[in-house]
C-alpha cells in the first residue's frame, strides 16, 4: 500500500512538472508572436544626464549613478553580498567587474535604502529616453528597441567587439546568468537585470532587460525567478 501511495505521489509531481512547462511555453509563444515596435512616434526632447555618486551605507561601497530622464540609476550592477546572491562562477573578481547576480525574490530586497528594482514603466522610460522616444497614449511598457542597447552598453567589457557607445553614462555590462543548479553562462556577451514585477501568466516567473554581444537591441523577456542575474537599482522618488 505505501508502495502505490509513493508511485501516486510520484506520478502527481511529473504530472504537475509537465503543466508547468506547458504554461512556460505558452508564454514564450505568445513573446514570440509579439512584432517589436520601432520608436516611430514622435521625437521627445534630448534627455539631460547628470552624473554623481552614492555610497551604500550597508557596507561602504561607492558607486556611480546617473540621471536619465527624470530618473537616478545606479551606473553599475550592483554588488551588495545579500543573502542568496552568488559571483559569476563563484569568483569575487567577477563580481568587481560585473556585480553579483540574484534570484527574483532577492533582488527585490537587494537594493540600498531610498532605492528600489526598477519596475517595467521604469526600465521603459529609461530605453525610451536612450531612443528619444515619446510615449503615446495606452502605451505598452514592455517594448523591445532596436537602438537603445547600443547607446546603454559600456564603452568595454563585452565580448566579440559588442561594445556600446554609452551615450548617456548607463555603462551597461554583461553579467551573465546563473542556473539554480550552480551553473553560470554568458558573462562578458550577454546583461540580464531584472525587472519588480511578475510576468502576466503565472508567479513562477518574472521580467528582465537583457543585451547581447552582437545587437544593438535592448529585449524584455521573462523567465524563472530562481536563476540568478543582475540588478540595476533606480533612485525612489521623493515622497515615495
Amino acid at each position: 500500500m505505501a508502495k502505490r501511495k509513493s508511485n501516486k505521489n510520484e506520478l502527481e509531481s511529473a504530472i504537475a512538472a509537465i503543466s508547468e512547462g506547458l504554461e512556460l511555453l505558452k508564454t514564450y509563444a505568445a513573446y514570440a508572436n509579439k512584432p517589436v515596435v520601432k520608436p516611430v512616434v514622435k521625437s521627445a526632447k534630448p534627455s539631460k544626464i547628470k552624473k554623481g555618486t552614492f555610497k551604500d551605507p550597508r557596507d561602504g561601497k561607492v558607486y556611480k549613478t546617473v540621471k536619465i530622464g527624470g530618473q537616478t540609476w545606479l551606473a553599475e550592477n550592483l554588488n551588495f553580498e545579500a543573502e542568496g546572491s552568488k559571483c559569476y562562477d563563484n569568483d569575487p573578481k567577477n563580481a568587481e567587474k560585473y556585480g553579483r547576480l540574484y534570484n527574483w525574490e532577492t533582488a527585490k530586497k537587494a537594493c540600498p535604502p531610498g532605492w528600489h528594482l526598477p519596475t517595467n514603466e521604469e526600465w521603459q522610460t529609461l530605453i525610451d529616453c536612450a531612443d528619444g522616444f515619446a510615449p503615446p497614449e495606452n502605451y505598452d511598457y514592455k517594448r523591445d528597441s532596436e537602438t537603445a542597447g547600443k547607446k546603454l552598453k559600456a564603452t568595454s567589457g563585452w565580448n566579440k567587439s559588442g561594445n556600446g557607445t554609452d551615450k548617456y553614462g548607463f555603462s551597461a555590462l554583461p553579467g551573465g546568468y546563473g542556473n539554480s543548479d550552480g551553473s553560470f553562462l554568458n558573462v562578458g556577451s550577454y546583461g540580464y537585470w531584472w525587472s519588480a514585477y511578475e510576468d502576466a501568466y503565472g508567479s513562477y516567473s518574472a521580467y528582465y532587460r537583457d543585451m547581447l554581444y552582437s545587437s544593438g537591441t535592448a529585449y524584455w523577456h521573462y523567465y524563472f525567478k530562481s536563476n540568478l542575474r543582475s540588478v540595476r537599482c533606480v533612485q525612489d522618488k521623493e515622497g515615495v
